[in-house]
This record gives C-alpha cells, structure tokens and sequence, in this order.
C-alpha cells in the first residue's frame, strides 16, 4: 500500500504529511529571517522521550520549492527501499 503526502502551509512554514494519518514526516522553513530554506524529515516514533535522530535535516536550500523537494525526494526513495 503507497503513502500519500501533502504540503500544507501553516505560519509561514510549509510541511509534509501522510494524507491518512495526519502525522507530520518532513518540512521546509526559512532559516531565521534570512531568505535561505532549510529542509528537514521527522524519522522518528515520536515516543516520549524524544531522541536527537527524530528529525534528519537535509540541507539549505535558495528557494523554497527545492527545500520541498528534497523532502519528497527523501520520501520517495524510502517508499521504494524500504519493506513495510
């Protein structure tokens, strides 16, 4: 069974969700207030206590649409490697 994620914008910050969950996997913001996008994936279980590698950050990127595409791109090469 595929996944299906989403953009949704919410105070200036853009994230990724699975569509049947509602669970946030990934987002892209600027980088303080600068016009520079950092990009990040949320990996983890999110059980209490919370551990460093939940959140795997991608990169910075010049424009907005690469930073969202980077976090699809992470996810798109997980949906295909990895057996659920």
């Amino acid at each position: 069974m595929n996944k299906t994620y989403e953009w949704r914008e919410r105070n200036a910050k853009w994230y990724y969700y699975d569509t049947d969950s509602g669970m946030i996997v990934g987002a892209a913001h600027k980088f303080a207030l600068q016009d520079i996008w950092c990009a990040a994936v949320h990996t983890g279980t999110y059980a209490y206590p919370l551990k460093f590698d939940d959140e795997k950050p991608l990169g910075q990127y010049i424009e907005q649409d690469y930073a969202k595409k980077a976090v699809e791109h992470y996810w798109n090469i997980q949906s295909r490697t990895l057996i659920e």
